[in-house]
Parts: structure tokens; C-alpha cells; sequence
């Protein structure tokens, strides 16, 4: 069994406001419907990981792309862009990529919570489980009960066949964010692993 491990929730006010400010600082052409304003709802990443199938989707993120890559090249290191060209390229599978981007940012703000979780994901991916654990941790040293980095040590470890370590962080988490989006798979995870090992 995979656990999936937990993505940051990208659809924020701020997020939207700093990618509608790119789109008219560029000023870019209006054809129609603007793709770009159509995609501000999936701007959120695949829980897959896999690269987007769908067509229109695809045409979608990669006039995005371009769009945060323009933005970036007339300010770079805006980290609001930097994370979200990540994510992008994190849903297409370009997991070297996106950990460029978040690495840049994280050395910029060590303290950075979504990005710290993007790293740690990313690395995770790419099979760096060492970066993968320091980075989540990291996000612990600066908030011990943080929902997403403690539901991401127990998938990390859970995925590594470690079920007495996914299970120590999960029940931290289901003591402090019980009814988080966290806590709620948490106890789904603990559920199916109690049950696998009886």
C-alpha cells in the first residue's frame, strides 16, 4: 500500500491576487476566455503526480507556465511565482524541476512552511528520502504541531514500511488537528494499518 502524501493547499487569496497582478503587469492579449483566468481553480496540483491527459488541461499549464515564467524573468526569485511554477511542474511529473524552484525558495526563506512541504514531497519523488525527512522536520522545529508536515513523517515513513513511526506522528496529529484534512486520512491510514497488521 502507497500513502499518498499530502500536498499544501495552493488556492488562496494572496496566491490569486499575486497571479492576476503577473497577468496585468504582462498585459497579455485577450482572446476570448483567457486560459490563464479559467485555471485559477485548477491551480491546485495532481494528488497523482502524473502528467495532466486532458488536452485542454495540458494547453492550460503550459500557457501558465509561460506566463509565470515571463513573470519570473521580470522579478526573479518572487517566490508567489516560483511556487507555483513548482507545483506546475510537480503535476507534470518534472519533479528535478520543481525542486530548483522550491530549493531557490527555501534558501531564500527558510522559514517558508508551503514550500518547506512542496521540497520535502519533491524530494520524496525523486526517491531523496533523507531530504524528503529533513525538510518536513524542519517545518516541525518551527511549528511542532503542524497538521501537513505531521501527516507527511507518517506517510514517509509508512511508505518505507516503518508503521510503528507513521503511526507515532499520525497520533500526534490526531492529537492536535483531529479535524483537519490532515487528521481525517491520518485516522483512515491508521485504521487501514492496524487492520493489515492483525
Amino acid at each position: 500500500m502507497k500513502i499518498q502524501i499530502l500536498k499544501i493547499p495552493v488556492l488562496c487569496l494572496t496566491l490569486g491576487l499575486a497571479i492576476l497582478a503577473c497577468l496585468l503587469l504582462l498585459r497579455l492579449p485577450r482572446e476570448g476566455s483567457h486560459p490563464a483566468a479559467q485555471s485559477i481553480a485548477a491551480l491546485r496540483p495532481s494528488h497523482s503526480g502524473t502528467p495532466l491527459q486532458d488536452p485542454s488541461k495540458v494547453q492550460s499549464t503550459m500557457h501558465e507556465a509561460k506566463v509565470l515564467t515571463m513573470a519570473l524573468q521580470k522579478k526573479p526569485g518572487h517566490v508567489p511565482v516560483l511556487l507555483q511554477l513548482a507545483q506546475l511542474e510537480s503535476a507534470k511529473g518534472q519533479f528535478k524541476e520543481a525542486e530548483g524552484h522550491l530549493q531557490q525558495i527555501v534558501n531564500a526563506e527558510p522559514a517558508n512552511i508551503a514550500a518547506r512541504l512542496e521540497l520535502g514531497k519533491t524530494k520524496f519523488q525523486l526517491g531523496d528520502v533523507a531530504g524528503a525527512i529533513e525538510n518536513t522536520l524542519a517545518i516541525l522545529k518551527l511549528n511542532p504541531t503542524q497538521p501537513d508536515a505531521l501527516y507527511n513523517l507518517g506517510a514517509i515513513y509508512g511508505n518505507l514500511g516503518d508503521k510503528k513511526r507513521a503511526l507515532e506522528y499520525w497520533n500526534r496529529l490526531l492529537s492536535t488537528a483531529p479535524n483537519s484534512e490532515s487528521g481525517k486520512h491520518a485516522r483512515q491510514l491508521i485504521g487501514q494499518l492496524q487492520m493489515s497488521t492483525s
